[in-house]
């Protein structure tokens, strides 16, 4: 499963889900060669190369964007992902 992630309109990068249950996030090549540019967040402006990895959930700058643990929104985001998504969102 692949997500894009966007300021705006601009795409800036892509949340992936991996073979092995990992989930990474890559800035876009066109977001990285991009200047002026938006800022994603502070945390990446040091190494715009680096992979962001995690294991069992989102990597956290991408969790705490997401809505409230058992909301409504959050569960129908869910249902709308694989099931193996929905584990690393938080909702099964």
């Amino acid at each position: 499963m692949r997500l894009g992630v966007h300021l705006g309109p601009a795409r800036v990068g892509e949340i992936s889900v991996t073979a092995d249950d990992q989930i990474e996030f890559r800035f876009a090549e066109a977001y990285r060669g991009r200047f002026p540019r938006s800022v994603l967040g502070q945390v990446f402006e040091d190494d715009l190369d680096n992979v962001h990895r995690s294991r069992v959930r989102q990597p956290p700058f991408f969790s705490n964007l997401l809505f409230e643990r058992a909301s409504p929104s959050r569960l129908a985001y869910a249902r709308n992902a694989s099931h193996r998504c929905s584990r690393t969102l938080g909702t099964t």
